[in-house]
């Protein structure tokens, strides 16, 4: 960074399952991570959370929030986000985005997703494929996409692409495939893309 390698306190990390003490309190995770990265302790952090709750009680995007809050209160060179919009409600998704976009504007942020819309707002986004990487800047999604599925297009056709899909007749939900057909993306982004 500005011809100089980089110190790990030079980096906030932000990783898709975050390291938290399950029976420290929000508060105690506070104080012992300021203690650990000799920062004074905050009275206030981005996202509100009950101090006196139990780290073990709190949901996943609870959990991401009070990382954000700890790895945030101190200014970094370079931020590494893993799939940062993970287990959030869209209240905070909102709000991390706009952080994420503040932060660019002065810093190094890096962020890994496996959700295209996620990177919108990226100068340059690196598609990883098969062990290769390939820079698209400006992100033209269209290219991404060639990138991402050229082999699948070229096995596919798309009488295929939309037989796959749910039969609802408002009382029940089957699927009209045979077993064997079932061979794309066991998220369902197939039948989102469709339109189901």
């Amino acid at each position: 960074y500005n011809g100089t390698p980089l110190r790990a306190e030079q980096v906030g990390f932000i990783p898709t399952e975050p390291y938290l003490y399950d029976y420290l309190t929000v508060g105690e995770f506070y104080r012992f991570y300021a203690a650990l990265m000799q920062l004074k302790l905050r009275d206030s952090y981005l996202f509100e959370i009950d101090k006196e709750l139990l780290i073990k009680e709190l949901s996943t995007g609870m959990r991401r929030k009070v990382y954000l809050n700890v790895v945030l209160q101190k200014e970094s060179d370079l931020y590494i986000f893993d799939e940062p919009f993970n287990g959030l409600d869209i209240e905070t998704v909102y709000t991390l985005r706009r952080l994420i976009k503040n932060l660019a504007e002065e810093h190094i942020v890096l962020m890994a997703s496996h959700l295209l819309e996620s990177l919108q707002s990226c100068k340059m986004i690196f598609v990883v494929k098969d062990r290769k990487v390939t820079a698209v800047a400006p992100p033209d999604y269209n290219t991404i996409e060639t990138i991402l599925f050229q082999d699948w297009y070229e096995k596919q056709t798309l009488p295929i692409l939309f037989s796959r899909a749910l039969y609802r007749d408002g009382y029940h939900s089957k699927n009209i495939l045979p077993a064997s057909d079932k061979l794309l993306y066991s998220a369902g982004s197939i039948l989102r893309l469709c339109g189901a």
